[in-house]
């Protein structure tokens, strides 16, 4: 089943003006309050409220409020534009923001913009932004005991991908769910027996930080909150 444009539209390339990183981002409604979720690595050193966002061939500035930013762990930020921005329409292209109807080795797929690529949809379908790069994954596990706060993900992701949205659809409907915000790839430490170095070496698998931590903080909670 193909991703529906209710998720599509709502990925943007994201960067921070200070460090010049780039990555992926996404937009979500909380009581019809507009937000942007993206990973926190990506905002390293950021001391301002302004990002950058992609659209056509340019780089546009954008004035945001942070609204929480993730502890630990949590690999997340969430900022709140300081002017309604519309992308997805105010509210009209509503999605499920929760995990909780994911279910372990369901399909899963991850989109943004690996390498800076970007999808070449015709602008008639995107609008002029830029369309996100997909990647199909399967749920493989839940590495923390708290289901809601991590997700190991059977796929490689690549640089990139950072900080956009994980979506699966609905068991058995034609809905689309967020589960959660991409972090990074796996990967595992061998040591070499001759040297006594220790190389990363990719497992091929990946892990989100679960959309929950954002919506907590979104509700002033922080990103570690307890799960009642």
């Amino acid at each position: 089943m193909p991703v529906p444009s209710q998720i599509l539209h709502r990925v943007i390339h994201i960067q921070n003006p200070h460090t010049g990183g780039t990555g992926s981002a996404f937009f979500i409604e909380i009581d019809e309050v507009e937000y942007i979720c993206t990973a926190r690595h990506i905002f390293d050193k950021f001391a301002s409220n302004e990002i950058d966002i992609r659209y056509g061939q340019k780089r546009i500035s954008m004035q945001v409020d942070v609204v929480g930013i993730g502890r630990g762990d949590d690999d997340v930020i969430v900022f709140r534009p300081a002017k309604q921005f519309g992308k997805v329409g105010s509210g009209a292209l509503p999605i499920q923001i929760s995990a909780a109807s994911m279910v372990f080795t369901q399909e899963a797929f991850v989109l943004g913009y690996p390498f800076q690529w970007e999808n070449s949809a015709l602008k008639r379908i995107s609008g002029g932004w830029p369309f996100p790069i997909a990647k199909r994954a399967i749920i493989a596990g839940w590495p923390d005991e708290d289901f809601s706060k991590s997700i190991l993900l059977d796929c490689q992701v690549n640089p990139g991908f950072s900080g956009g949205p994980v979506v699966f659809n609905i068991f058995n409907t034609r809905n689309w769910a967020i589960a959660g915000i991409v972090k990074s790839s796996y990967d595992e430490p061998i040591q070499d027996l001759q040297d006594l170095t220790k190389t990363p070496v990719p497992t091929g698998f990946s892990a989100a930080t679960g959309i929950r931590c954002a919506t907590d903080l979104i509700a002033g909670l922080s990103s570690d909150a307890l799960v009642e």
